[in-house]
């Protein structure tokens, strides 16, 4: 099935959770990382069993440190 990965289309397994999108997608897994399922966010406990639907739209937001 496609979701939206940070606004880029993706494909992914029917039965995919937010858990194995993110060990798919995200090479380098910050400890802190904030997580939203078309414009909702999903609290890191649910990311394990929260099941992905065609065309969701996934945001996921890693803190950067900068000056």
């Amino acid at each position: 099935m496609e979701i939206i990965l940070n606004n880029l289309p993706k494909q992914v397994p029917d039965t995919s959770s937010i858990l194995q999108v993110i060990h798919e997608f995200i090479s380098d897994q910050p400890t802190a990382m904030a997580v939203a399922v078309n414009q909702q966010v999903i609290p890191k406990s649910s990311w394990h069993s929260h099941q992905l639907m065609p065309s969701d739209r996934l945001t996921i937001i890693v803190p950067t440190q900068g000056g």
